[in-house]
């Protein structure tokens, strides 16, 4: 059983999610990991402002996600990125579709 269908029994059963990874660019690694509590709250918010947006308009949907933000990877290297659980569906922004 892969991620999505994992997620998507402890969510809401019948609901297909998404996973959307969001990483900063590596060039900005060193400036995050000395600026920690400004880029902890600025990459999520970032990330979720561009996923809304592209939802939005691209889908016609009011984006829902759930998100985690990672600062490291497995090998322990700074590398700051944002996990984010999308559902396939939502509330139509015109009203007339989900």
């Amino acid at each position: 059983m892969d991620f999505n269908q994992k997620a998507s029994q402890l969510i809401i059963d019948g609901v297909v999610y998404y996973q959307v990874v969001m990483t900063l660019p590596s060039e900005l690694s060193d400036l995050a990991l000395s600026n920690r509590e400004l880029f902890g709250g600025l990459l999520p918010k970032s990330a979720w402002s561009s996923l809304d947006r592209s939802i939005r308009t691209e889908q016609g949907y009011e984006a829902a996600a759930v998100s985690v933000l990672h600062t490291w990877n497995q090998q322990l290297m700074n590398h700051w990125h944002v996990h984010l659980l999308v559902p396939g569906a939502g509330p139509s922004v015109a009203g007339d579709r989900c």
